[in-house]
């Protein structure tokens, strides 16, 4: 993965570090007025889909004075530990956005079982790791003359498109677009295992929530819920019915709007303990993390949707 240098003073140190060294290193960083960032860098070997991960981490001591150099955005970095005010249409969500975060100041996971997709792979199956082997898809409503791109095919999974512009070394992104959707709208959507049986569950209770980075394209004016299928609102998991009343419906996925999104890249941050349900199924309690079936990036009816997503990582709970 390629990385932008800063300028004027500043030293970009890459290798890899065990978590005493990472100690040691934030303090001489600390007691020098520098920062650290760190991040997981990723090899794949699409023949034969082997797949190798290695962490490493990327250290930038600011030794002088200067600007960041903005890769990801124009706009003026913000420290992710930083808790921003939610938009007025999302109060008591749980999302958080961080606009303008720096290729240097946007941490990844040190946990190596945290990664998700990187699409770097270019392919529409999801890292292999931890046993999630699962497959991008999209699908729509039936209404007539309805477009999306790319193709609706319950038998092959969708690719990864090249971005525009390299993002923090990222060359590849899952896309779709499309309108005239007038029933319940679009899906952009991963399964997370299959196994012989068709679509199994994987346990994430050790998992706090999913990071995404996002964007929209100039013509996108519908709105994007992210929710995830569970024991309880997956056809799969045996609990609710497909054919039946509301009370026992299946679909109702725990889940939030995302909100506001741009022409830009931003990270979000999903928390599963602060989604909800639609009130259009079987209710439950919470989501039901022991048991997840996939996530769904759905979008609104009656809208223009034209919505890129990249890089997903599962966010370590904190001990």
């Amino acid at each position: 993965m390629a990385w932008s240098e800063r300028e004027r003073g500043s030293l970009l140190l890459r290798w890899p570090l065990l978590p005493a060294m990472q100690r040691e290193l934030r303090a001489f960083a600390g007691a020098a007025g520098a920062r650290v960032a760190y991040r997981s860098g990723a090899m794949h070997r699409t023949p034969g889909r082997v797949h190798q991960r290695w962490i490493w981490a990327s250290a930038l001591i600011a030794c002088g004075g200067g600007d960041p150099d903005t890769t990801a955005t124009a706009r003026p970095t913000e420290a992710p530990s930083e808790e921003r005010a939610l938009p007025a249409g999302i109060v008591g969500s749980n999302v958080r956005d961080i606009p303008g975060l720096s290729c240097e100041a946007a941490p990844a996971p040190i946990d190596a079982t945290a990664l998700v997709d990187d699409m770097e792979d270019g392919d529409g199956t999801l890292a292999p790791i931890a046993g999630r082997n699962g497959t991008w898809w999209v699908d729509g409503d039936a209404t007539p003359g309805a477009e999306i791109a790319p193709q609706i095919d319950a038998d092959v999974p969708i690719a990864a498109e090249p971005i525009d512009s390299i993002r923090c070394g990222s060359q590849y992104a899952m896309h779709v677009r499309g309108r005239g959707f007038e029933d319940w709208g679009a899906h952009l959507a991963f399964s997370l295992r299959y196994d012989a049986t068709g679509l199994a569950p994987v346990d994430l209770r050790n998992y706090a929530g999913v990071s995404f980075w996002a964007r929209v394209g100039g013509e996108h004016d519908a709105t994007l819920r992210v929710g995830f299928q569970d024991g309880n609102s997956a056809p799969p998991g045996g609990r609710c019915d497909p054919e039946g009343s509301a009370a026992v419906a299946c679909f109702d996925t725990f889940g939030t709007e995302v909100q506001p999104l741009s022409p830009e890249w931003q990270q979000y941050r999903l928390y599963f303990a602060r989604l909800e349900q639609r009130g259009v199924g079987l209710r439950a309690d919470a989501l039901d993390v022991e048991h997840l079936y996939g996530m769904e990036f759905s979008l609104s009816p009656e809208r223009n949707f034209d919505l890129w997503v990249d890089d997903l990582f599962l966010i370590e709970a904190e001990e």
